[in-house]
Parts: structure tokens; sequence; C-alpha cells
């Protein structure tokens, strides 16, 4: 996830966008997880495989020392590439259109910031909070709010007194 980040070395308060590639994996699901909708239909299991996407985040927190504290607002969407689904005899794959994901993220994160010498900040964190899942797919609409977590590592490297590039990977 690439982004710009503010006031990124002062201590006291910041805010961040950011935006970039979303890769998201298959999913699985089993009667438990489907919609009663299509679990009524005589389904046993499905999943999904999906294109590569793109997200985008705005957070708000504060900085004191190594430490910074915020909260974040995450957006991520991308198109299903193709839907397996398990019926009683056997597991048929379909090649689907016009079905897509969208997930929205709200999350408390902390991370720890390894100040150097260098300008170059690498930093690691955690994130906690509840995430909103959304798959359409032709005509139904599957929605899931689950607690949610991610792990995060980067490169911080200051462009301005009060602006940073962000080089960053999030799990």
């Amino acid at each position: 996830l690439l982004g710009m980040t503010s006031v990124a070395h002062a201590d006291g308060t910041y805010v961040s966008v950011a935006g970039g590639v979303s890769v998201f994996h298959d999913a699985d699901m089993s009667n438990g997880e489907l919609s009663r909708e299509l679990s009524t239909l005589g389904f046993r299991s499905a999943s999904a495989s999906y294109d590569t996407g793109y997200g985008a985040s705005l957070a708000a927190g504060y900085i004191s020392g190594p430490l910074r504290v915020e909260g974040e607002f995450g957006y991520k969407r991308a198109d299903a590439d193709k839907l397996t689904i398990g019926v009683a005899v056997a597991d048929v794959a379909i090649p689907i259109d016009s079905t897509d994901m969208t997930i929205m993220s709200y999350m408390a994160n902390v991370y720890y910031d390894f100040k150097n010498s260098s300008s170059f900040v690498p930093y690691v964190g955690l994130g906690l909070g509840i995430i909103n899942g959304k798959l359409d797919l032709d005509g139904y609409t599957l929605k899931d709010t689950v607690w949610g977590y991610q792990l995060m590592t980067g490169l911080e490297i200051p462009v301005s007194a009060n602006t940073s590039f962000d080089l960053s990977y999030r799990y």
C-alpha cells in the first residue's frame, strides 16, 4: 500500500491518506457461512477467487516518541474471477461476470517506529477492529461483519518537514 502521511516525525497529531494495490485471498465458505438464500438452494459449499483490486484508507492519530496510535477507515474492492459451488453430486466451477467483493474496515492501530540516524524510518504495527464484507453476485448480495486484525510493516521516507512517503505491507 502506497500513500502519504502528514507530520510523520514530530510528536503530536497527524493525518494519513493512503492508496494502493489490494490482493484478496480466495474465500472458502461452508454451509454455516453461506447466506440463507443460497443454502436453501442445496449448495453445500462455495469458494471464490479474485482479481487484483485496489484499496484506500484515511487515518488520524497521535505520535509520542517511537509509538503511534491511530483510528483508521479502510476501503478495498476487487472483482471476482471464478466461483466454485459444491452441490450434492460434485463441485462446479463457474466463470462469473459483474461480481465483486467490497471490504470496509474500522481499525484501531498501534505502530512502533524504529527511529535511527538515517532519514528512513522502518516500522511495525498491529490493528484491531471491525470489518464489513459484501459480495455482490449477479443479483444476490452476501454481507458479513466480523472482528478483524491486521499486521503492518513498512518504511517511511520523508519528503518535507511535514510530509512523508510511505511504502507498506498489510496482512
